[in-house]
């Protein structure tokens, strides 16, 4: 008998355990898709001392039993094809040595806590761990549920092609009600015993495997998931196509926009049709002062008027002064001033800029752009000043020179006008001081 058939033939023969709870789990949301509510569960937080198989139990839900579960990192089709090739030598081998780390940490807990002696060998305890590591990745090999994906093409835009594929942990989700409404969006923490488990804007959710999964990633040709911020079919509810001036296929020729859409960007100037008058604008999903995502329509004008009585965020209208008009006039960026509503007369933090392509002066607010940190390169005290006033400054990103602006005009969800040095210098985007600056800095000295 060959080692493929010699696992598969010991997984089948294995018993279904029983695990008994190891302190307090704490308590969860569940997840109904009918009523679509929330309704709370407690679970167990006694241990329960009865015999020898008890003890093997409260083993298994330690966190170093866990670890050694987990640390076998493949998937279950991938595990079975390496034992196929090498009977599995070399994984078992690497995965061998963890599981005595976690044998002897276990170990020493017990001792710790005067519990009776760990005389668990560690030959049983690792055909254990090896048997619940299998079990568990048979299981969302084969129970997990499936779902449908999108693909994108070669450019990177949505393809209306689906395809099916289990649910993994990691996976980012919305989770939607039976009637097809959002419930809310998480990431998948655990798939067990008919359940998902995730986490998300309201905590811990379970749900049952029959719910509505609305994946938050799409699916390249070398089946990589590109991560988007908005489901296709989340996109569509929002988009109110006929209140917007679009007919039903309106997309077709526009993936490039619609994919935009997904990531929260803004896309291009679109055309739009109500009655018989004729629009231009640009589409983009935003977050509302209350944290819903609500389509914003950007309608090009004929022309800028900065001197104009009002800007708007939403349905919400903002009077600029007269030095923030006259540099949006001089710079096009008022970085991140605060302005009161005319609607509200509550005061918020909104990015301020000229968007040329619509004629239009456009605003975002405050938590649209991240400036501590971009691309993984701190930003110091006076180069967040300077963003936050409409400067822009130049980064040293990865060993390449950037000149970054945070925009509101900016196309990118994350707010920013990304431009390389070179790109920067022949726009004229750099001031003369900045030049001198930039220039010193590389020689040696920090700005």
């Amino acid at each position: 008998m060959n080692i493929l058939k010699e696992i598969k033939t010991f997984f089948s023969s294995q018993k279904e355990k029983t695990i008994i709870p190891f302190g307090e789990k704490g308590k969860g949301n569940s997840f109904d898709p009918k009523n679509s509510h929330v309704k709370k569960t407690i679970e167990s937080d006694k241990v329960q001392f009865i015999n020898a198989e008890s003890k093997k139990n409260i083993i298994g839900e330690t966190e170093e039993y866990k670890k050694a579960i987990s640390s076998l990192s493949l998937e279950y089709p991938d595990i079975l094809k390496k034992m196929e090739n090498d009977g599995g030598k070399q994984i078992l081998s690497d995965f061998q040595d963890k599981v005595i780390l976690s044998w002897k940490l276990i170990q020493e807990a017990f001792e710790k806590k005067g519990e009776p002696d760990f005389d668990i060998s560690i030959d049983s305890f690792y055909e254990d761990v090896i048997s619940d590591r299998f079990n568990v990745l048979k299981a969302q090999e084969n129970i997990a549920p499936k779902i449908d994906v999108y693909n994108v093409n070669k450019e990177g835009y949505v393809s209306f092609e689906t395809v099916q594929k289990p649910l993994e942990i990691g996976d980012k989700i919305n989770l939607l009600t039976k009637s097809g409404d959002l419930y809310t969006k998480g990431e998948v923490k655990n798939i067990n015993n008919g359940e998902i488990e995730l986490n998300t804007t309201k905590g811990i959710v379970r749900a049952p495997f029959d719910s509505r999964i609305e994946p938050l990633f799409l699916n390249d040709s070398q089946n990589k998931k590109t991560h988007i911020e908005y489901g296709v079919n989340e996109t569509i509810t929002l988009l109110d196509q006929k209140k917007l001036g679009m007919h039903e296929n309106y997309f077709e020729n526009r993936m490039y926009d619609f994919t935009n859409l997904l990531k929260g960007n803004k896309t291009s100037i679109l055309p739009f049709e109500k009655g018989n008058e004729k629009e231009e604008g640009k589409l983009q999903i935003i977050k509302n002062f209350e944290g819903k995502p609500v389509v914003s329509l950007e309608l090009k004008k004929t022309k800028l008027n900065i001197d104009a009585a009002y800007i708007q965020y939403g349905t919400d209208d903002f009077k600029l002064n007269l030095e923030q008009k006259e540099q949006l006039k001089k710079t096009g960026e008022l970085g991140l001033v605060n302005l009161t509503s005319n609607v509200t007369n509550k005061e918020s933090k909104l990015w301020v800029s000229i968007d040329k392509e619509l004629n239009s002066i456009v605003t975002q607010k405050s938590e649209a752009t991240a400036i501590n940190k971009i691309f993984g390169t701190s930003t110091t005290e006076e180069q967040k000043n300077k963003l936050k006033s409409g400067e822009g400054v130049l980064l040293d990103i990865k060993g390449k020179n950037y000149f970054i602006i945070a925009s509101a005009a900016s196309k990118n969800s994350d707010g920013l006008r990304i431009f390389h040095e070179t790109k920067a210098r022949e726009l004229n985007l750099i001031p003369n001081k900045n030049l001198d600056q930039f220039d010193v800095k590389k020689t040696g000295i920090k700005i």
